[in-house]
C-alpha cells in the first residue's frame, strides 16, 4: 500500500511540474536501455575519479581566506574535463558539527568560532549552531561549483546527507580514529542537542535510533528543502539520500520495501523540487543503487582483509547487472593506496565497462605539494589518465552502449589468462584483455569487422584487424579491443569521387574508392546547372568505375551511394564532369 502511495505522489508530482515551463533534468536514465544514462538525450558514459568526500567543504577554508575565493574545485574540474572524466561525487555536509574547526557549514554559529588549531572542546556554548539560520554562503560555495561542473560538462552525484545522520545508536561513538573522523559519529552531529542552541536538537537516549526521532528527521527534511531549492535549479544534478545510509533495508531489486526513512527524505527532494520549480532529478537509491549494494566497493587495495579479487569483482559486478534493471556507478569506496596502484584502479575501470557499469574511483588525500596523492601529485594524475580512457575508447572507436550486456561466454582466451566482454552480439563488441595475450571471439570469424585496440596504460590508439576471429595483443600487459561488424550494417559513405573531365568523346568515367561491407554502388547524375536534388539513381554497379553516355560537352554532377542488404550509405560529395565530343 506504501508503494502504491509513492508511485502516485510521484505522478500528481510530475503532473504538476508538467504545466511549468520548466527544463527537464539534463541526465536521465535511457528509456530503451535502463543501464545507461543520457545527458541532454544523447548518451553519456560517467566515469569519474573524486577526492575525498570532505575535501570540497574542507580545502576552501584551509586554503583560501574565504569559501567563494576558493580555486580547488576549479582545478579539480579542469583536470577532470582534461582527462575525460565526466561524474564528480561529493557530500555537501560529512554531517559532523567539528565545532573546533571553522569548516564551511551550512548552519551559523552562536557565537565566534575557535581557529582551526584550537583545543577548544566540542560543544562549548559560544560556538553552537543555530539550526534556524542558515548559512549562505555554504550553499552559495556549492552553487559555484555546481555552475563550473555545467561549464565542464561534468555530473556531480550530490549526497545531501551522510551516514552519520542515520546511524542506529547514537550514544558512543565508534570510531574514534585520527580528524577529522573522531567527529564523525552520532554524538558530533549538528542535530545532536550538545552542539545546537537550547531547544532545537535532539537529545539522545541510550538506544534511540536517530532516524526514529521526530526532531532530528524534521531537521533532515528542512536541511533537504533548503540544498535542493538553491541548488536544484542545475540539471547536471543526480541527488543522492545520503553517503553509507546506516538505515535498513535500503531499496533493492526484489527485496523488502525500505525503511520509511526513505520515502520521507525522497518525499522531501520531490517537494522541494516541485515547490521551486526545479527539474526531477535522478535520486539514489531509488533510480540507481547506493555504491554499497553494488559489487566492486571493496578492489584491491582496499582496506584488507575485505578486500576482493578482481575476478571476484567482475562476476559480482555481472551478477547486479543481470539484477538491476538500472544504472550501476561501480565504487572502489577508499583508500586505494593502502595495498593498491594505479594499475589496480585502471583494471578496477575497465572492468566496470565490461560489466555493464560506470566507474567512479575515490582517491582520499586532497593535499598538494609533495604527496604523490594530492590533486597535481604524480598518482593522481595517472589515475584520472587510466579513468578516463574509457571515454576515449568510446569516443574514437564511435561505440554505442545502448544494448550492450556482459557475455563473457562470446570471447575465449587462447592462453589460458583471463579476458571479458560486453557485447551486443553480432554487432559491437568491447573485450578487456585483463592477463591475455590473444582470444577469440564467438560469431566474427570470416566477417568484415573494424576494430580498435586501445593501450590502457597511455591511451594509444591503433587499428586492428580487418576481418574478424583470433585476435592477438599489439604487446604485454593489458589491452581493450572494440569491435563491429560490417556486414549487418549499412556501408559507409563513398569517398573520393572522381569524375572524368573531357577525357573522352562519348561518356564521362565517375569512379571512387571500395567501401567495406557494400555489395553494390548507385550512381547518381544531374546536370551541373541544377546540381541538387540527385533525383532517381542512374545505374547500380558492382564494381567502383562507372561509365556514364554522354555526347555533349555538358557538366554533370555525380554522387555515389554504396548499398548491402542492410541498406545504403549516404550521398558521397559531388563531382563535376564532362566529354569531349
Amino acid at each position: 500500500m506504501k508503494k502504491l502511495l509513492m508511485i502516485l505522489l510521484a505522478l500528481v508530482l510530475a503532473f504538476e511540474g508538467s504545466a511549468t515551463s520548466r527544463l527537464g533534468p539534463a541526465v536521465i536514465v535511457d528509456p530503451v536501455d535502463h543501464h545507461r544514462f543520457l545527458y541532454e538525450q544523447q548518451p553519456i558514459f560517467l566515469a569519474g575519479y573524486y577526492p575525498g568526500l570532505q575535501a570540497l567543504v574542507v580545502e576552501p577554508q584551509v586554503n583560501s581566506s574565504a569559501p567563494l575565493t576558493s580555486t580547488y574545485y576549479r582545478q579539480l574540474l579542469d583536470e577532470m574535463a582534461e582527462n575525460e572524466l565526466n561524474l564528480l561525487r561529493v557530500v555537501l555536509t560529512m554531517g559532523m558539527a567539528l565545532e573546533n574547526r571553522d569548516w564551511l557549514h551550512p548552519y551559523q554559529r552562536s557565537g565566534q568560532c575557535c581557529t582551526a588549531n584550537s583545543s577548544d572542546p566540542i560543544g562549548v556554548a559560544g560556538n553552537r549552531f543555530d539550526l534556524d539560520l542558515f548559512n549562505e554562503s555554504f550553499f552559495d560555495y556549492w552553487d559555484a561549483v555546481l555552475t563550473y561542473a555545467e561549464q565542464k560538462g561534468v555530473v556531480v552525484q550530490v549526497a545531501l546527507l551522510d551516514g552519520a545522520h542515520t546511524r542506529e545508536r547514537k550514544t558512543v561513538d565508534q570510531r574514534p580514529q585520527a580528524p577529522p573522523f573522531e567527529y564523525i559519529g552520532w554524538i558530533y552531529d549538528y542535530y545532536h542537542s550538545r552542539n545546537c542552541l537550547s531547544g532545537q536538537g535532539v537529545v539522545f537516549g541510550d538506544t534511540d535510533d536517530w532516524y526514529e526521532e521526530p526532531v532530528g528527521v524534521n531537521r533532515q527534511r528542512a536541511f533537504i528543502a533548503k540544498a535542493v531549492e538553491e541548488l536544484g535549479a542545475h540539471r547536471n544534478v543526480i541527488w543522492e539520500i545520503a553517503n553509507e545510509p546506516q538505515v535498513t533495508p535500503r531499496p533493492s531489486p526484489g527485496g523488502e520495501d525500505p525503511h520509511s526513512w526513505f520515502d520521507e527524505m525522497w518525499l522531501a527532494i520531490r517537494n522541494a523540487e516541485n515547490s521551486s520549480g526545479h527539474p526531477p532529478h535522478l535520486i539514489q537509491p531509488f533510480d540507481l543503487p547506493e555504491h554499497r549494494d553494488v559489487s566492486g566497493d571493496n578492489t584491491p587495495g582496499h582496506d584488507p582483509p575485505t578486500q576482493q579479487e578482481f575476478g571476484q569483482v567482475h562476476a559480482g559486478l555481472v551478477a547486479d547487472y543481470w539484477a538491476y534493471d538500472q544504472p550501476l556507478i561501480a565504487d572502489n569506496d577508499c583508500c586505494y593506496y593502502n595495498n593498491g596502484t594505479t594499475a589496480d584502479l585502471r583494471k578496477k575501470a575497465w572492468l566496470s565497462l565490461v560489466s555493464g557499469a560506470h566507474p567512479s574511483l575515490l582517491v582520499y588525500e586532497v593535499t598538494g605539494g609533495s604527496n604523490p596523492l594530492g590533486l597535481t601529485g604524480s598518482e593522481t594524475q595517472q589515475g584520472m589518465r587510466f579513468v578516463g580512457y574509457t571515454n576515449k575508447l568510446i569516443r574514437v572507436a564511435d561505440v554505442d552502449l545502448a544494448g550492450m550486456e556482459p557475455r563473457d561466454d562470446l570471447v575465449a582466451a587462447m592462453d589460458g589468462g583471463t579476458a571479458w566482454c560486453l557485447a551486443r552480439e553480432d554487432e559491437e563488441y568491447i573485450v578487456y584483455f585483463f592477463d591475455s595475450s590473444s582470444a577469440s571471439i564467438s560469431g566474427l570469424a570470416g566477417y568484415p569487422i573494424e576494430s580498435t585496440w586501445l593501450n590502457p596504460r597511455n591511451g594509444e590508439d591503433t587499428d586492428g584487424p580487418t576481418m574478424g576471429g583470433y585476435f592477438p595483443t599489439p604487446g604485454s600487459g593489458d589491452w581493450v579491443l572494440h569491435v563491429r561488424r560490417l556486414d549487418n550494417l549499412p556501408p559507409a559513405t563513398p569517398t573520393n569521387v572522381q569524375a572524368s573531365d573531357g577525357d573522352f568523346p562519348d561518356r564521362i568515367r565517375v569512379t571512387w574508392d571500395e567501401v567495406p561491407g557494400a555489395t553494390s554502388y548507385k550512381v547518381y547524375r544531374r546536370s551541373a546547372a541544377i546540381s541538387w536534388p540527385p533525383g532517381g539513381p542512374s545505374a547500380e554497379v558492382t564494381t567502383t568505375t562507372y561509365d556514364s553516355p554522354s555526347s555533349f560537352p555538358v557538366a554533370y554532377n555525380f554522387w555515389v551511394k554504396a548499398v548491402n542488404v542492410f541498406g545504403e550509405s549516404d550521398y558521397s560529395e559531388p563531382d563535376s564532369g564532362s566529354a569531349d565530343p
